[in-house]
């Protein structure tokens, strides 16, 4: 019985694998700054959002460590500079979500 469970097991390796990674994924696309930090730069030019998904609080978000923003951002080439400028002129952006997120309007 045992290794009918195990070879059960197994045979759903390749998919798990498979969801694993699409997980893994998503997480680097949805927070651009973590991925930086473990030195995924594809998503340098990007800022995490934060909303009902992904509300900001007091262990995360840009207040905890404002030096996320440079931290870990290559500056080897020109690319590396227009992503981190164009992760820059999203700062706007992120704090009117911010505020909404504690339910100040939109149009400040």
């Amino acid at each position: 019985m045992l290794s009918y469970r195990l070879c059960r097991c197994l045979s759903y390796g390749d998919e798990l694998d498979d969801i694993q990674k699409d997980f893994g994924d998503w997480k680097l696309m949805f927070y651009p700054e973590f991925a930086t930090i473990v030195n995924i730069y594809k998503y340098n030019d990007r800022l995490e959002s934060y909303n009902a998904l992904n509300p900001i609080n007091f262990m995360e978000g840009p207040q905890t460590d404002p030096n996320n923003y440079v931290g870990g951002i290559p500056f080897d080439t020109e690319g590396d500079f227009v992503n981190y400028l164009n992760r820059l002129s999203q700062i706007p952006r992120q704090n009117k979500r911010i505020d909404h997120c504690f339910g100040l309007p939109w149009n400040k």
